[in-house]
């Protein structure tokens, strides 16, 4: 599992990065539809964006990440932090019909990078140590993407069918894992999505 409660200390790597860009898109509109600006509301007298934004600007202290949020509304400037960028994106992008693909090649259109990472501010309490160690897996470590998940070691339908036999009932500890994503982030290379068209690769840490 990714989390982690311990302290980083300054992670050390060997693989030379410097000439390669990683860059953050944090697509935010704020007509949402079924919660009409959740992006900015309080949590605990703080706007819920700046959770994420706090934790990717400590990430940028250890790894060099450009940090763009992807948004229609120039209102929304009054609550980036020093050092988040805000990249204006077209209007018609705030459908609720624009599906990741289109969102993301209207960034990508833009933006070039070596790597890229997909966050929601939706996911306020991601720590610091799980985007380092999964930005780890992806440039250090070889694998093609990343993503957090949650293991429902349970027993579970979708529609007609069940993860497990349900004429010999086993033990719960011995059911398949079946993984649910965490939509808090995806990081990916730009090969992923230049061949696969999506935000996992063939070869995913999770």
């Amino acid at each position: 599992e990714i989390v982690s409660d311990k302290s980083i200390n300054k992670l050390k790597f060997t693989k030379d990065i410097s000439n390669k860009k990683i860059s953050v898109c944090i697509p935010i509109k704020l007509n949402n539809e079924r919660c009409p600006g959740k992006n900015t509301r309080l949590l605990n007298g703080k706007p819920l964006c700046h959770y994420l934004f706090e934790v990717l600007l400590e990430v940028k202290k250890e790894i060099d990440i450009d940090i763009y949020v992807f948004c229609s509304d120039e209102s929304f400037k009054k609550y980036l932090l020093p050092n988040i960028i805000f990249l204006k994106r077209e209007s018609w992008l705030d459908s609720n019909k624009i599906t990741f693909n289109i969102l993301f090649e209207e960034f990508k259109k833009i933006i070039k990078s070596d790597y890229y990472i997909l966050s929601h501010v939706t996911s306020p309490f991601i720590k610091l140590n799980t985007f380092i160690n999964s930005i780890k897996k992806v440039i250090y470590e070889g694998y093609d993407s990343c993503f957090p998940v949650k293991n429902l070691n349970d027993f579970i339908w979708i529609d007609n069918m069940s993860n497990y036999n349900s004429e010999k009932i086993p033990r719960t500890q011995d059911i398949n894992n079946t993984y649910m994503e965490i939509p808090a982030f995806y990081i990916f290379t730009n090969n992923v999505y230049e061949e696969y068209k999506t935000r996992i690769g063939k070869n995913p840490y999770k």
